[in-house]
Formats: C-alpha cells, structure tokens, sequence
C-alpha cells in the first residue's frame, strides 16, 4: 500500500477511537469546546440566597480599581493580589458562616478560597465570571 509508516499508528489510533481514518478528528468550523467549572443553578440559587439572608458572606477578591468600577453591594473586598495571599484580613478569621469568593474570572477566587479554607475558613470559590454573576442577579449592584 502506499500508506506510508508514519500514518498507519494515527489511523490505528482514529479507528480504535471509532472513526474510520483522520475525518473522526475533524469538528465542523462552528463546534466549540467548552469546559465550565462554574457551580450548578441550583448552587448558584443557594448561594445567592444565603448571602441575600445573610447565612454566608460574599468575599470579593479583586483588586480595589475592579471593585470601584462596579461590585455586589453585600460584599467584603479582600483583594488577592494585594492583600489575601499576604494575610487573612481580621474581619474574615473568625467568620463562622460560608464564604462565596468571587472574581472577575474565577482564578483569584478559586486561588483564595484555597488560602481560606487553609485558614479553618468555610470558603467556596464562584468560578462564574464577574459579568455570569451579574447576570445572575447574585447580589444588588453597586457602583
């Protein structure tokens, strides 16, 4: 056959996988993969209760220009960058309610929830995006 060498373990490999030659790795132009780490609705709908009853404390982590230009009304800002990663700030050490940490992201809060719960701290990381947060109406607005 005219296959060459190089090309028989990759149409091995594409037909074990299920597809009949290299056209089971093609994705038509519009396919996207998406991988999401946010929470569920209905964790979402939890959390957004607990802080609007004040059951838990909303713990946001951006940095304070971010949190002038806009943030929840309910929150606490603990910048990560600037603040968090040095020391747990006075107000959150003996918080015995769960923390809903947020960023604009979702790294820097997933990065402080971790320096959180290291602290004996009850924290949850929102890995939602700050504008997903919005949109979800997790808190009244403010700024």
């Amino acid at each position: 056959s005219k296959t060459s060498t190089w090309k028989m373990p990759f149409l091995m490999f594409a037909v074990i996988l299920g597809g009949a030659g290299t056209r089971a790795f093609q994705l038509a132009p519009s396919s996207r993969c998406v991988l999401r780490r946010s929470m569920s609705a209905a964790h979402l709908e939890e959390a957004k209760r607990q802080i609007g009853d004040g059951s838990a404390v909303l713990v946001d982590v951006r940095e304070e220009k971010e949190y002038k230009e806009g943030h929840f009304r309910a929150a606490t800002l603990a910048p990560y960058t600037s603040q968090l990663q040095a020391e747990v700030p006075p107000a959150l050490l003996g918080e015995t309610r769960p923390l809903y940490v947020h960023c604009a992201k979702g790294g820097r809060a997933k990065k402080a929830a971790e320096i959180l719960k290291a602290n004996g701290l009850d924290a949850v990381a929102l890995t939602e995006t700050f504008e997903e947060l919005k949109d979800a109406r997790l808190a009244e607005l403010e700024g």
